[in-house]
C-alpha cells in the first residue's frame, strides 16, 4: 500500500472514488475470504459452524462423509442458500452412513431446526442432487 511522506496510508488521502483504493479493497476482501469463509454463501463454513456449535449431534464420519458430497454438489447447486445446501448433503451422508433411519431422520430434523431451514425445500435440494446424477459420475473409476 502506497503511504505518505508523513506515513499515512495513501488512500485516506484521496476522495472516496479512488481506483487505488478500490483496486486495494478487492485484494483485501478476496484474501479475507479465504480466511474468514462467508457462511452465508460457502456450505462448508456451514457445516463448520455447526460441527463447532453441536458437535455431539453429528457423528465424525458424517461431517466428513458431508464434506466430501459438498465438493462435488457446489457447481450443480450454485444460487442455492448454503443451509439448505448444507442440510441437503447432511442428510444424504447420514443416509449413506447410518444403518436405522429413525436416529437418522430424528437428526436431520434437529439439523433443519437449529439451521432454520424447511424440510421440503431440504427434499427439494436432494432430489436435484439426485437428478443431476453428479453423485455417481465422481465416485467411478476413469477405465483404461
Amino acid at each position: 500500500m502506497p503511504c505518505l511522506d508523513t506515513a499515512e496510508p495513501y488512500y485516506l488521502s484521496q476522495r472516496r472514488g479512488d481506483p487505488e483504493f478500490k483496486r486495494y479493497l478487492k485484494a483485501v476482501m478476496r484474501y479475507a475470504s479465504y480466511i474468514y469463509p462467508n457462511s452465508d454463501t460457502d456450505p462448508v463454513a456451514v457445516l463448520d459452524e455447526l460441527i463447532a456449535r453441536y458437535g455431539v449431534l453429528i457423528p465424525s464420519v458424517v461431517y466428513k462423509r458431508a464434506r466430501e458430497l459438498v465438493a462435488r454438489v457446489q457447481g450443480v447447486l450454485s444460487g442455492r442458500r448454503a443451509k439448505t445446501v448444507a442440510a441437503a448433503v447432511l442428510k444424504i451422508a447420514l443416509d449413506e452412513v447410518m444403518v436405522n433411519s429413525n436416529p437418522s431422520s430424528a437428526v436431520f430434523k434437529e439439523i433443519c431446526r437449529k439451521l432454520r431451514v424447511s424440510e421440503q425445500a431440504v427434499s427439494t435440494v436432494i432430489k436435484k442432487i439426485v437428478e443431476s446424477n453428479c453423485l455417481h459420475l465422481s465416485q467411478q473409476e476413469p477405465q483404461r
